[in-house]
């Protein structure tokens, strides 16, 4: 449980600046996304430093951090574009291919590790 604490804070606090920037001031969508881009930014900086902690998950929990991370992280670059004034499917398209070179990089390096082990 105690590695798990930091992880559901971070997401936690994530949450409550979130709903707190959609509902209890005037709703104004620039607020929202700027608000947003900064949050998700950061607790995807918290979640990588998250995962270099010791000692290390191992499986599906692990599985599960990583994606923890890639997903805040994505979401907050995401949000900075939207912020910018990108069209939404210019700044969905970017996260996709953002999603498929990184699922690429994780799968040549998990090749990798696994044909030196062996």
């Amino acid at each position: 449980m105690r590695r798990a604490l930091p992880w559901v804070g971070t997401m936690a606090v994530a949450t409550a600046i979130d709903l707190t920037a959609r509902f209890a001031w005037e709703f104004r969508l620039d607020r929202v996304l700027r608000t947003e881009a900064v949050l998700f930014l950061a607790a995807g900086g918290v979640f990588v430093m998250l995962l270099r902690r010791r000692p290390r998950a191992t499986g599906w929990l692990r599985l599960l951090q990583v994606t923890l991370a890639a997903a805040f992280g994505l979401a907050g670059v995401r949000a900075a574009l939207w912020a910018a004034g990108a069209p939404v499917v210019t700044a969905n398209m970017a996260i996709f291919a953002l999603a498929v070179v990184a699922a690429a990089i994780a799968w040549v390096r998990r090749r990798r590790r696994v044909a030196t082990d062996s």
